[in-house]
């Protein structure tokens, strides 16, 4: 059986991100996912899905300053311990998100 998992961060725009875990559960959907949640607190996120009875089952690895035109940081040799910490940091929203 197919499982489909909105992807919180293109969908639902008309509301804040943390708000689209409610949408998300009114369309009929038991999982989600989303591209860089890190604006928001793992707990915070974790709390919503709880409230909601969603399953993160994707999220991305943060991609530097998104806003400045960041758009990954793994290829940028001067930026290796900004990359090695970005990974930790999505390990830690992976395990408190059970994801």
């Amino acid at each position: 059986m197919l499982t489909f998992a909105p992807n919180l961060s293109t969908l639902f725009t008309e509301v804040p991100f943390i708000d689209r875990f409610a949408k998300a559960k009114e369309a009929g959907f038991k999982h989600v996912e989303f591209q860089f949640p890190y604006e928001n607190s793992a707990h915070d996120i974790k709390e919503k899905a709880r409230k909601y009875k969603l399953q993160t089952v994707l999220f991305n690895l943060p991609a530097g300053n998104w806003r400045e035109g960041d758009r990954g940081i793994a290829i940028f040799e001067n930026r290796r311990e900004e990359f090695r910490e970005s990974v930790l940091t999505a390990i830690e929203y992976a395990h408190a998100l059970n994801c």
